[in-house]
């Protein structure tokens, strides 16, 4: 006998459940015996509210299996909670089939009547699969991606405006796609998913590229962020100002050879009357990266 709880999840998710067998036979549990496959032999309802449910006591039938979960927690989709539930891949047709363990036309049939549009997703992925596989001249492969969490100083550099690109085996940029999911060049998005976490949280990709490609996130050479530009003129501004308000002073504390940390530079220039401005005075590389400027403002 298996214990089984209607109650639906934190964020609303809803609770489904999923009876396999006998065979290749697929059927969803909706709170009444199934002849032949389960009987429930006792059901309690507890009432509170919107987290009111059942609990249902329920005696399955030799050779079917009964498994449950929620919709996902990121997406809020079946497939998301199928992960959740077996712990096995579910981005793609035979990857459901094989993690409820049947086969691909039970499971597309069962899908498209009980969720549409969790079939549709499906098919769209097996569509953009097939479109890059006859436009590359490499074929297609799919690869994953996950980044997030970053230090304050990459979100500053302009780490959420970094590309996931996609780099062949020479290390050629074949394509590239932004942190919203926009897409450039040979790849596809199958899909996207966000978390919660420090900074911004995490951003994880399933993606369609060429055969042989790898995807990395990063800074593009060459190419600066508007994170990254609109620091260096704040930057560039601000010790303007601090040369001028300071002149010679600021100048000689700009240009004075530091044998010792950021706490006696700090303290040296209060000194000479021309204390650093806050926004530069917490971490070691941004006072260097201040008094740089300064410096060649000052040369200049």
């Amino acid at each position: 006998m298996i214990t089984y709880s209607d109650q639906m999840g934190s964020r609303r998710r809803r609770a489904w459940a999923i009876l396999i067998g006998p065979g290749d036979e697929i059927e969803l549990f909706t709170g009444e015996s199934i002849p032949g496959k389960a009987a429930i032999v006792g059901r309690d309802y507890e009432k509170c509210g919107k987290w009111s449910h059942s609990i249902y006591r329920i005696v399955l039938a030799e050779g079917v299996q009964f498994i449950s979960g929620h919709m996902g927690w990121e997406t809020g989709t079946f497939t998301e909670g199928l992960h959740d539930a077996t712990g096995k891949r579910t981005d793609r047709w035979h990857e459901v089939a094989n993690a409820l363990g049947v086969s691909l036309p039970a499971v597309q049939e069962f899908l498209r009547a009980w969720l549409p549009g969790a079939a549709d997703r499906l098919d769209q992925v097996e569509a953009d699969l097939a479109s890059l596989d006859e436009t590359s001249a490499v074929g297609a492969a799919t690869v994953s991606i996950s980044y997030g969490a970053p230090s304050a100083r990459a979100v500053r550099e302009g780490f959420w405006e970094w590309p996931v690109r996609i780099l062949d085996e020479d290390g050629t940029e074949v394509g590239r796609v932004s942190p919203e999911g926009d897409v450039s060049g040979e790849v596809k998005v199958l899909k996207r998913a966000r978390a919660s976490g420090h900074n911004g949280g995490y951003v994880s990709f399933l993606l369609a590229v060429p055969d042989g490609c790898r995807a990395e996130h990063g800074p593009v050479p060459g190419e600066k962020t508007q994170a990254e530009i609109e620091a260096e003129n704040a930057l560039t501004t601000t010790a303007s100002e601090w040369l001028r308000q300071h002149g010679k002073n600021a100048v000689h504390v700009a240009n004075k050879d530091y044998p010792f940390g950021r706490a006696r530079i700090l303290a040296y220039a209060e000194q000479q009357g021309c204390p650093i401005p806050e926004r530069y005075s917490h971490r070691a590389s941004d006072l260097l990266d201040f008094l740089g400027a300064a410096r060649s403002l000052a040369e200049n």
